[in-house]
């Protein structure tokens, strides 16, 4: 019996150290997001280790088991240097044909094929945004950190190449966001060679409107699949001679000339980061803080039931190409105005609790952003705090827009579909965040708002 706990527990002991060689040791792109560490099974003399896995991307399954067996040493030396044993036992990968897992890679085979129906490649969509003389980024308006993670990250990749391109904005950005736009425009002027004024290649990454002259070739729609959600949005798909979108919102149908969506995907970053890779694209460091910036915000710091085991092998992969969690999360999270102290105090004072707790609902008006002196890109937090309070399991907040209209937002925390609630007021997004506007006050909504979001619990 104590020897078949040993066998155990050194076979659990070199999965770990195995799993945690391939997302941090091993560079071979074959095996880049390829695998799954499966188990162990260790002989009783504990002088052999078999390491079964499964292909989860597609991949060619002779090609992988080449690459498995070029690793091999390097798996066996990172053994001896992370176990004390008096044997580094020889290292041999076998594939798990087990039922088990055989039904779940079927299940993500077919989800693969449903996805190329639908979806260009993405080694396709770059080639083509490389072949372009100009392009135009676009993010959804109310701009957030995935969508302006995502769409810097790509501009610059283009830019390094002499494209000359930008990042449109439908309004200023928030000020707890405007780092990444500053450290990209620094690198631009530092590090690329100028060509004049209005090049596109050495300007600011983000404007809010085009410079004088500029012609659009390509216009990229980015974490979002709306035209009418991004500046000029409309006349830019109308002139732009390729229209592209890349994004992980459910949609339903093909927008653009090409079209990536990928609704499980947990940001736009993770597959701009994973179009890099296809790509074997030279990420720096600024283009990996921002695309860690995307995935940062939009997992909640991954503490969202969005994150997957790939989320964090792409953010790990992202740090050792340079990014700075402690400087995204200093400047995300950690830099508070106090007027937005002030503003979030008003709101959280006007919440509502219904549904025996489990649904808190705030007005946010423009005498309350007024009176706390606050701006508008200071309301974002809010539906967060109201999620974090005890039991309640929908938040939602309503924010009065200085354009005349209504704006909600919606969160939930372990189990409601608010994107189903949003979709019954002509809005969308995801599971856990989702949202809408409309021209009815905050007074004539409220209550079907409360009705649908209490449906929506169960």
């Amino acid at each position: 019996m104590a020897r078949g706990k040993r066998k155990d527990r050194l076979a659990e002991e070199i999965k770990k150290i195995v799993s945690n060689a391939f997302l941090l040791k091993v560079r071979d792109p074959i095996l880049k997001m390829a695998i799954n560490i499966t188990a162990v099974d260790v002989s009783p003399d504990g002088r052999n280790a078999k390491v079964y896995y499964v292909v989860f991307s597609g991949s060619d399954k002779d090609e992988v088991a080449a690459a498995l067996k070029k690793v091999e040493p390097l798996i066996r030396k990172e053994i001896a240097e992370n176990m004390r044993v008096r044997y580094v036992p020889n290292i041999c990968f076998a594939y798990d044909t087990s039922l088990e897992y055989s039904r779940h890679i079927e299940s993500i085979l077919h989800d693969i094929k449903d996805k190329r129906s639908y979806n260009d490649s993405l080694i396709d969509i770059y080639n083509e945004m490389m072949s372009s003389e100009s392009l135009i980024f676009l993010p959804h308006e109310n701009v957030d950190g995935d969508a302006l993670g995502s769409s810097v990250a790509v501009c610059l990749a283009t830019r390094k190449t002499g494209i000359k391109s930008y990042v449109l904005l439908s309004e200023e950005l928030p000020y707890n966001l405007k780092f990444i736009a500053n450290d990209a425009n620094d690198f631009c002027r530092e590090q690329l060679l100028p060509t004049g004024s209005g090049d596109g290649i050495t300007d600011d990454i983000c404007v809010t409107e085009l410079p004088q002259g500029f012609e659009v070739k390509t216009a990229v729609w980015l974490d979002h699949n709306q035209v009418s959600r991004s500046a000029m949005g409309e006349e830019l798909f109308r002139i732009a001679d390729t229209k592209i979108c890349i994004d992980h919102h459910k949609t339903a149908e093909r927008f653009g000339d090409y079209c990536y969506i990928d609704s499980k995907a947990a940001a736009t970053g993770e597959i701009v980061y994973d179009m890099f890779v296809t790509a074997n694209v030279d990420i720096d460091n600024h283009m990996a803080n921002a695309a860690l910036l995307a995935i940062t915000t939009d997992t909640g710091s991954f503490k969202y039931s969005n994150v997957t085991p790939d989320t964090h092998k792409r953010a790990a992969e992202l740090m050792l190409l340079g990014a700075d969690p402690c400087y995204i999360a200093n400047n995300v999270f950690a830099s508070v105005k106090f007027e937005e102290i002030k503003l979030s105090s008003l709101a959280l004072e006007n919440t509502q609790i219904h549904a025996g707790g489990k649904i808190a609902i705030t007005f946010v008006s423009r005498d309350m952003i007024e009176k706390a002196g606050a701006s508008d890109d200071m309301t974002s937090p809010i539906v967060d705090k109201l999620r974090s309070i005890e039991n309640v399991e929908i938040a939602i907040m309503v924010r009065e827009h200085i354009n005349g209209y209504t704006k909600v937002s919606m969160r939930s925390k372990s189990f409601a579909d608010v994107a189903k609630v949003a979709e019954k007021f002509g809005g969308g997004g995801h599971i856990r965040a989702s949202g809408f506007v409309t021209n009815d006050t905050f007074e004539n909504i409220k209550d079907s708002l409360i009705k649908e979001a209490g449906a929506a619990l169960g």
